[in-house]
C-alpha cells in the first residue's frame, strides 16, 4: 500500500493537474485518486485554483512535431475503418486531442514559460518541484523548474497581505550548511529566479526549501531574520 504524506500529496496533486506526469505516473494517480480520498481533495484544489490561472492564458499552438506525432498513431485506426466512418471519427478524436493539448499546453507555459520545447528537450534532466506550505499545511507557494538550466518559478497562492516594511525571501537549506538566499518573491504575480552555478548544483530532490518574513530589500544579514512562514522539500518532476 503507497503511503503519500501531506506534502508528497499535494505535490503529486498539483503535478497530476498541469499535467506534467508521465502516462504511466497519470495513469498510476487515476487508480490512487479513486481511493485516496484526501489526494482526490487535493486535486480538486488544484483544478479550481489553476482554472483561475489558464483562463488568463492565450491558447497555444501545438508544435508541427507533434501533430506528426498524432497523425501517425491515428493512421493504424484510420486504415480499419470505411470511408464514410473514418471521416467522422478521425475529425471527433482531432477535435478532443486539439481541446485537450492547447489546455494543457497554455497551463503549463504560463506557469513554466520556455520556448516551445523540442522531442530531444522532454528529457531535460534536473526538473524540480515542490509545494510551500505554513504550519498548518496550507499550500502558499508551488516552486518548480523545468531543467537543470532554467530558471526557479515560485507562483503565489492564497497568501497574507503584506504591508509595505515587508518582503518574502526564498531560500534554500542545503543540508548541514546555512541557508542560502535564492532571492525575494512577488506576492502578487509569479517570480521568476537565475540561479547561479553553485545554487544550481545544490537544488535536488529532498532538499529543503522555505519562504522568510524580511524587509522590503531582503535580509540585511545574509541569513533569515524574520520568521519562516513557509517550508517545503524538493520533489522530482
Amino acid at each position: 500500500m503507497i503511503r503519500l504524506n501531506k506534502e508528497l500529496r499535494d505535490a503529486l496533486a498539483a503535478e497530476y493537474v498541469l499535467g506534467t506526469q508521465t502516462l504511466r505516473v497519470r495513469l498510476r494517480m487515476a487508480r490512487l485518486i479513486e481511493t485516496d480520498e484526501q489526494l482526490a481533495d487535493r486535486v480538486r484544489w488544484w483544478e479550481t485554483h489553476l482554472d483561475a490561472i489558464s483562463d488568463s492564458v492565450s491558447p497555444v499552438p501545438a508544435p508541427p512535431w507533434l501533430w506528426n506525432r498524432i497523425e501517425n498513431a491515428l493512421k493504424p485506426a484510420q486504415e480499419e475503418e470505411s470511408a464514410d466512418s473514418r471521416g467522422w471519427w478521425g475529425n471527433v478524436f482531432v477535435w478532443r486531442w486539439t481541446t485537450a493539448l492547447a489546455g494543457a499546453l497554455a497551463l503549463v507555459l504560463a506557469l513554466l514559460p520556455a520556448p516551445v520545447p523540442r522531442p530531444d528537450a522532454l528529457t531535460a534532466q534536473g526538473g524540480v518541484v515542490l509545494v510551500l506550505t505554513d504550519e498548518d499545511s496550507r499550500t502558499a507557494w508551488l516552486v518548480s523548474r523545468r531543467s537543470a538550466n532554467d530558471p526557479i518559478k515560485a507562483q503565489p497562492l492564497n497568501l497574507p497581505v503584506l504591508t509595505e516594511e515587508q518582503a518574502y525571501e526564498l531560500w534554500l537549506l542545503p543540508p548541514g550548511a546555512a541557508p542560502l538566499s535564492v532571492g525575494l518573491l512577488d506576492d502578487d504575480e509569479r517570480t521568476d529566479l537565475t540561479l547561479d552555478e553553485q545554487l544550481k548544483a545544490l537544488v535536488e530532490p529532498g532538499v529543503g526549501m522555505a519562504v522568510s518574513l524580511e524587509p522590503p530589500g531582503g535580509s540585511p544579514t545574509g541569513a533569515p531574520t524574520g520568521p519562516i512562514m513557509f517550508t517545503g522539500s524538493i520533489l522530482e518532476l
